[in-house]
């Protein structure tokens, strides 16, 4: 039997056994501990023997917990408690604050003093794309921190445009379980500037009930929310339903109206969400100051997307040229070499489809070489 030396009833070891003990959530971690005064105190509890018979919830043993923080260790990944000074003091708002973090990366960047969120559609189009890389550059460039989901479309877009200023990645599942798979390069360059966080155990695989745990880490951590392309029932609309009960500053870009894609985000904008148009307008919020609009702003305007809760597979099967190009489109113009070069396939494979979807009444083809829905 390993002997845990350790007075302090607030430690890492006490915390993590007692959220990981059997039905003992976020809420309930935190009425434990109110209840009977520290963690190590509400364990000592729970482990009597219950005079009446009573069912009680069963703790996780010290060596169980002790093996969770040495393997952290020995894969250099961070482990922290709400205690701890590295941890987010933004997240200890919230009536559900995680007691434990997983963090994979650079600590500094939970701290940053101006932090905040993109977020947008898994399936959105090339111009939301776009827009999402070229925002979270240029806020990146105004000193600004930007978190999001590591998913597909306007998260990753987001992510892959903060690299070079630091950003944060919140994951559903454990920090180790890169989800999707085809962003493992993403994963792995984010650690070098900002870091990728959980709550969840490490090799835990995403859910569709994680997600909503996510996204309310998403907005807590940030000062503003922008929403880039959602539908109307949408993640990223529960992320900014969360930014909203949290009292955060919401923005969204607004879409076209026929376009499903942009429904959710149009109908924030009715409810009071700020326009976004550029880096400017999020700044005069946040920093509350015009400024000059300096910063080079994306060549292709944006147009917007839907954002659901997946269903989970493993892989995500590859779409076809044709299919890629119909969900990429938007009713906003873009240019075929812009189109190209995103791909990187030959002109001549790339015209066959456009011609394809143009006479099947999908596309619309202009005289300046610019394509749209």
């Amino acid at each position: 039997m390993v002997l845990h030396m350790n007075n302090d009833p607030f430690s890492l070891l006490y915390c993590l056994q007692l959220i990981r003990s059997e039905n003992v959530g976020p809420i309930t971690f935190w009425q434990l501990v109110r209840q009977y005064g520290s963690p190590k105190a509400a364990i000592d509890y729970l482990s009597l023997a219950d005079p009446l018979g009573q069912k009680r919830i069963t703790v996780q043993s010290l060596d169980q917990a002790q093996n969770e923080i040495d393997t952290h260790k020995k894969r250099g990944i961070h482990l922290l408690s709400a205690y701890e000074a590295a941890f987010p003091s933004s997240f200890k708002l919230l009536p559900d604050c995680p007691p434990i973090l997983s963090v994979r990366g650079r600590l500094e960047a939970l701290k940053h003093e101006k932090v905040i969120a993109i977020v947008g559609a898994r399936n959105a189009s090339l111009s939301g794309r776009n827009f999402a890389k070229h925002l979270a550059t240029d806020l990146g460039n105004y000193g600004w921190v930007i978190v999001s989901g590591l998913a597909r479309g306007i998260d990753g877009a987001t992510h892959l445009g903060a690299l070079a200023k630091g950003t944060v990645a919140v994951l559903a599942g454990g920090v180790d379980i890169i989800y999707p798979p085809e962003h493992a390069d993403l994963y792995a360059k984010i650690q070098q500037t900002g870091c990728i966080i959980s709550e969840m155990p490490l090799t835990m695989h995403p859910s569709a009930m994680h997600f909503p745990r996510r996204n309310r880490l998403i907005s807590a951590l940030s000062q503003g929310v922008v929403v880039i392309e959602a539908a109307l029932r949408s993640g990223s609309l529960i992320t900014a339903n969360f930014a909203l009960e949290q009292g955060k500053e919401l923005f969204a870009v607004p879409g076209s109206p026929v376009d499903p894609r942009c429904r959710g985000t149009n109908d924030l904008l009715r409810r009071g969400a700020h326009v976004i148009e550029s880096v400017a307008d999020v700044i005069s919020v946040l920093e509350g100051r015009q400024i000059k609009k300096h910063i080079a702003e994306p060549e292709d305007h944006y147009e917007l997307a839907e954002d659901i809760i997946p269903v989970f597979a493993e892989e995500v099967p590859e779409m076809s040229l044709r299919d890629q190009l119909f969900q990429d489109l938007s009713t906003n113009p873009i240019a075929i070499e812009a189109i190209a070069a995103q791909y990187g396939c030959s002109a001549a494979s790339l015209l066959t489809v456009i011609l394809e979807l143009e006479l099947s009444g999908l596309i619309v083809r202009y005289p300046n070489g610019m394509i749209s829905r």
